[in-house]
């Protein structure tokens, strides 16, 4: 679990037919993700030319954030023949290294981003603040079936043609169809995925900021081309899983005519480190805090 922030709420407002993206990197934007694995598909454990390169027999060829997505709605797809059928096998993933530049986006633009920073212009203090996702918050119903703490490498977001539907009583509403993809790597179950300032005794990540003095222009600079960088390992959870997924559906009514599929996969990692850079300004942040680093009140966790 993680402190609130600033991260909003709201993970379902529309803004078009088409909301959805994967972040892969932080001048890309992907319009799509490959195909996913069908039951079509069950004699192989991913399709085969999108995710060529995540197969080959070094175990410790790095990952890419489209390849993890790809493999999440791969497993989200995947049906089992019949009962006796082994399940989604993701044993290919096992050690696998992964170094990952994300977005930092405006605290305005949270939703999508696991770090962001916010700018006091009079006081001329650029707040950075980076904390992971758990699904406690951005849940439709207000929680989840399952302890989830991640950081976030791909969203997704697409609406679908209103459906004229009706209640018991009558009541004729069109019904929104909203469907939500968070993938992540980090913790499954209560394991700590590491870097990250964290309170064992209650599990949950802190709120990891830095304030840094930059003048407007400065900060206008800096925020042009940011990002986060992720480094770390896939790794097996205390639990033996490398990747799990779930899925839960909101149902719409007539005061509220969204009816919001929300599916959220995260990859068991260890994290090894996150920065923020900038072009401009260079390293600005980095956790876990280098030990080399003396400066007093540099870093601090609300």
């Amino acid at each position: 679990m993680r402190r609130l922030g600033f991260k909003g709420a709201n993970m379902f407002a529309l803004n078009g037919a088409k909301l959805g993206f994967c972040l892969a990197g932080i001048a890309a934007v992907l319009s799509g993700c490959s195909k996913p694995q069908t039951a079509d598909d069950a004699d192989t454990s991913v399709t085969a030319s999108a995710l060529a390169a995540l197969t080959t027999p070094n175990p410790n060829d790095p990952v890419s954030i489209v390849g993890l997505t790809t493999i999440a709605e791969a497993k989200l797809a995947f049906k089992p023949a019949d009962e006796f059928s082994k399940g989604y096998d993701d044993s290919f993933l096992e050690g696998k290294t992964f170094t990952f530049r994300l977005p930092v986006t405006s605290a305005n633009d949270a939703d999508k981003s696991s770090a962001s920073y916010l700018y006091d212009a009079d006081k001329e203090d650029f707040r950075l603040s980076f904390s992971p996702e758990n699904p406690i918050l951005n849940y439709p119903s207000g929680s989840s079936p399952e302890e989830f703490d991640y950081i976030l490498t791909a969203y997704e977001a697409t609406s679908g043609a209103p459906i004229e539907m009706s209640n018991a009583f009558g009541a004729t509403v069109k019904v929104h169809p909203l469907k939500r993809l968070h993938v992540g790597v980090g913790s499954i179950g209560k394991d700590y995925m590491g870097a990250i300032p964290y309170s064992k005794d209650i599990h949950m990540y802190d709120l990891a900021l830095k304030n840094i003095k930059l003048s407007p222009d400065e900060a206008r600079a800096a925020t042009r081309e940011i990002w986060m960088e992720v480094s770390g390992t896939l790794k097996r959870s205390s639990e033996g899983e490398l990747l799990k997924c779930v899925e839960t559906e909101k149902p719409a009514t007539v005061s509220n005519p969204f009816q919001v599929s929300w599916q959220m996969c995260v990859f068991s990692a260890k994290i090894d480190s996150v920065s923020i850079v900038s072009k401009s300004a260079g390293l600005l942040a980095q956790w876990p805090i280098r030990k080399d680093d003396k400066t007093p009140g540099k870093y601090s966790t609300l």
